[in-house]
């Protein structure tokens, strides 16, 4: 198969690998002896939305709506107390700031807390998260996932404008890699594929659940590398042909050889050496007064 028609397809199938992909567990699992309710409310104190650990809320299906001017306010409660706890939250399986440790000494086996994005991110965004966490301690450990929504307009929030400049700028590297610049278009398909990551993330647009950013990011590596391919096997026909082009203006037309003059030889006794006579020559015309 060649190279241009891999690249072809590739969009076919990026779109069938995205929609056959399992989607996440549509729940909001919390493992262990942990319980966890999440309320969020706008900007004015009204309540958005609410979940609890164990139904089918803050899931793909029914994500925990959050309002950027609102408030998040959790409740936390265990069987056991979880003394000398560590605890963690990770956003598509990255790390985030949000991790700590408490000892605990007492027997506290429930906790609240308030949070607000507002004033804990530089900027405003918005679209689809998936959260993981979870709190491990001498007496046990529990973890749990869900699946909140930032309202809002996506449009002019810095994650929009920087996956715009991702895609404008990685398209232009893979368009220069068909020229058979490698590293252009290795590093163009990453990039492409972090902006389009990103585009579906603020537009909540995640047909494959969790997986999909990694899924996308990987199909533009793909893309990189097929298009590496490409130029590479394009680079190589083009050296070939002005190879074949140098040689044949190095070689040029074959010279013509003069005809040979011959020579007339006069027939001598024998042991007598040839005389050569040269073949005659016709006369030039005589001049015009002459021929009067």
């Amino acid at each position: 198969m060649r190279s241009s028609t891999v690249v072809r397809i590739l969009p076919i199938l990026a779109v069938a690998w995205l929609v056959l992909l399992p989607a996440s567990a549509a729940a909001f699992p919390m493992s262990g002896s942990c319980t966890l309710k999440v309320t969020s409310t706008d900007a004015k104190g009204n309540i958005l939305d609410t979940a609890t650990s164990g139904d089918p809320s803050a899931s793909e299906s029914d994500p925990l709506q959050i309002d950027w001017e609102g408030m998040v306010t959790w409740s936390a409660s265990s069987t056991i107390a979880l003394q000398n706890n560590r605890y963690h939250v990770e956003m598509f399986g990255v790390p985030t700031p949000f991790q700590g440790s408490s000892a605990n000494t007492g027997d506290s086996r429930a906790s609240t807390g308030t949070f607000a994005f507002s004033a804990s991110a530089p900027f405003r965004f918005a679209g689809l998260y998936y959260i993981t966490g979870g709190i491990t301690g001498s007496g046990g450990a529990c973890d749990g996932n869900l699946v909140v929504k930032l309202v809002g307009d996506p449009i002019l929030t810095v994650p929009f404008v920087v996956s715009l400049a991702l895609l404008v700028i990685g398209a232009l590297l893979v368009l220069w890699g068909f020229s058979g610049h490698l590293l252009a278009a290795l590093f163009g398909g990453l990039i492409l594929g972090l902006g389009m990551a990103l585009v579906l993330v603020v537009f909540s647009f995640l047909p494959s659940g969790a997986v999909t950013p990694l899924a996308v990011l990987l199909l533009g590596i793909g893309l990189g590398v097929a298009t590496a391919v490409t130029g590479w096997v394009r680079m190589r026909a083009r050296a070939r042909l002005a190879l074949a082009a140098a040689g044949s203006v190095a070689g040029g037309p074959t010279a013509v050889e003069p005809p040979a003059v011959e020579q007339l030889v006069v027939e001598q006794p024998s042991g007598a050496p040839p005389i050569p006579v040269s073949p005659p020559t016709t006369p030039p015309p005589p001049p015009p007064d002459a021929a009067a």
